[in-house]
């Protein structure tokens, strides 16, 4: 969902190729499957970002950061089912902060996030904040006056009793997880680290059973660290507490994201083959047992920041931060078998926020390099921007729609197996696909001759 889950992250090389012209019943279905669709974006007249997504009825609530030269702001705001905004709610924080998970309540957001400090206090810690935010502003605020240890934020749920809980770290060099739970009205029900023989840290929560959580993060050393997945029960007890080292070949060295799936959940770990470290995908059972694991493409700085199960499968994505490929993401969805259907990379100047489940759809919450976007898309094909489009640029989006019926005919015969790269893509200007086994060094070029290929 930055620092926590939005850490280290890195680039894979960009290829593929152009695809034909779609037939007209492939065409048609496209233009159907686009009534579902829709784009809708925040605007407060600087640069924001939608960090954080989750649903609340039959709408979904964003929660980010509006950044101007001097001072940044922080909102929520609820979209429809249709796309259609309502009042957006500001606030404000004394220091620089994260915004890292948001819980919705029947009028109100529950926010968290991380405190930077000012920016002149290179030395500050960083501390964790909470606040419910209603339509009239700030409700109450958790907070820490004094810490002697920074502090993470990985995530939060809210339990069917009612209590929000927030999971995380304490400390940098040696961490212990952390977990908070609060009432209604802000006040702590339990605070308490989880003091391992070993570093640890708490990267992701879902709510389970009658006040239960499942944790997900990593423990050992940075180099040597094992996945973590942990049941607590609602006195702050556990009830099973599984680590990962190895699945299909695969080492597992992180859970970074975790989401309810049926009687298990589904599971964003950092996994590595051959000496190349790369994003993966699980799903363990209510038990903890691993069931299965898809390794998706090799990158030493890359991650799997959040997993939501769609009826296509597994919908992944992340970011991408280097010198040469700022803000963009890639977006994926892996099976229920392992299989990959599809892989995408999004070099348009995007950021990835969050991923929603909503049945055969997805919804992406990020931003376009301006402003604040949620996307709700067809989470079987791979997904394109739904924007208006010149007249000159017709024969691109029929080759796009070729695309998206090529990526649903292939599906339908089960997708890629597990860890080869996607032979779809759209053919939009600025969302290639990528191959596995691609070059870092090549991307741009490789990049630039499909553009000009789809162009001619």
């Amino acid at each position: 969902m930055h620092f926590t889950r939005r850490g280290l992250l890195g680039a894979v090389g960009a290829a593929g190729v152009c695809g034909v012209a779609g037939t007209a019943v492939g065409r048609r279905r496209a233009r159907q499957a686009d009534e579902e669709m829709w784009t809708t974006s925040y605007d407060a007249g600087r640069v924001e970002y939608a960090d954080a997504a989750a649903r609340r009825g039959d709408a979904v609530l964003l929660a980010g950061r509006s950044i101007g030269q001097e001072t940044t702001a922080y909102w929520t705001l609820a979209v429809g089912s249709d796309g259609e905004k309502r009042p957006a709610t500001t606030f404000e924080r004394e220091t620089q902060s994260t915004v890292d998970a948001v819980v919705p309540t029947p009028e109100a957001a529950v926010v968290a996030g991380i405190d930077l400090g000012p920016e002149d206090a290179v030395t500050a810690p960083w501390t964790p904040w909470v606040s419910k935010v209603g339509q009239d502003g700030v409700e109450w605020t958790y907070g820490k006056d004094e810490v002697e240890e920074d502090y993470r934020v990985g995530g939060t749920a809210r339990t069917n009793g009612g209590d929000y809980v927030i999971v995380g770290s304490r400390g940098i060099y040696d961490p212990d997880p952390w977990v908070l739970r609060l009432a209604e009205d802000g006040s702590v029900v339990q605070e308490r680290s989880l003091d391992r023989d070993r570093p640890a840290e708490f990267r992701d929560v879902t709510a389970v059973g009658d006040g239960e959580i499942v944790v997900g993060g990593s423990v050992g050393e940075p180099r040597e660290s094992s996945a973590l997945l942990l049941r607590i029960d609602s006195d702050g007890d556990t009830r099973w507490d599984r680590t990962y080292d190895d699945a299909d070949g695969v080492g597992l060295t992180r859970v970074r994201s975790v989401a309810t799936d049926g009687d298990g959940v589904a599971l964003a770990l950092d996994g590595h083959t051959d000496g190349d470290a790369g994003p993966t995908v699980g799903w363990a059972d209510g038990e903890g047992s691993l069931e299965r694991t898809t390794y998706l493409f090799p990158s030493q700085t890359s991650a799997a920041e959040s997993v939501v199960p769609t009826d296509a499968g597994y919908l992944v994505g992340g970011n991408f931060v280097l010198e040469d490929s700022v803000d963009d993401y890639w977006l994926a969805t892996v099976d229920r078998n392992g299989g990959v259907r599809w892989q995408a990379r999004y070099d348009d100047g995007g950021y990835f926020g969050d991923l929603l489940g909503d049945g055969a759809y997805a919804l992406f919450a990020g931003g376009d390099g301006e402003d604040a976007t949620l996307h709700r898309f067809d989470s079987a094909t791979v997904p394109r921007r739904n924007e208006a489009r010149s007249a000159s640029m017709a024969s691109e989006q029929e080759t796009t729609e070729a695309a998206t019926n090529r990526a649903s005919a292939d599906t339908a015969d089960g997708g890629t197996t597990p860890g080869d790269a996607s032979t779809e893509e759209t053919a939009t200007s600025g969302t290639p696909g990528f191959g596995v086994g691609e070059a870092i060094a090549g991307s741009a070029a490789l990049a630039l001759i499909r553009r000009r290929r789809c162009d001619d």
